[in-house]
């Protein structure tokens, strides 16, 4: 590929990454809709209370500990997710939305269209789990 043939498709590359005001908007409003079926699906769940007494044997007793574990991961996961949310509106609303906490690059639209809450560019995101890893 020539010189100018890299140049463009570098050139074509960048204006796929580009977040229009349309996409953005767009965004918005899928953040918005994903935030109101959270906060619908966690006010409709009853409370997680633990259990008050101990009933039945040791099995029934584990099983019930389990499900009360359970029940509260999910809800600690469903606030964490209702936070994200609400951070990447934040974003939207200071301009920071689409870029990288850590290198201030464009996170890309693919990426944010499977993950609009996300905060770190593919290579970012890589680079924290390689080193996570070791």
């Amino acid at each position: 590929m020539s010189h100018s043939a890299h140049r463009a498709a570098a050139h074509r590359r960048a204006r796929e990454e580009d977040l229009t005001p349309a996409l953005i908007e767009e965004f918005r409003t899928r953040l918005l809709a994903m935030k109101a079926e959270l906060v619908h699906r966690i006010h409709a769940e009853p409370p997680v209370a633990p259990r008050a007494a101990r009933e039945g044997d040791l099995a029934d007793q584990a099983n019930a500990d389990l499900d009360f574990e359970q029940e509260t991961e999910e809800r600690r996961r469903e606030h964490r997710e209702l936070a994200e949310i609400e951070q990447a509106l934040a974003r939207i609303e200071n301009g920071t939305y689409g870029i990288c906490a850590v290198t201030g690059e464009p996170i890309g639209l693919r990426r944010l269209q499977a993950n609009p809450t996300a905060t770190l560019s593919l290579a970012a995101q890589e680079q924290r789990e390689s080193r996570a890893g070791r």
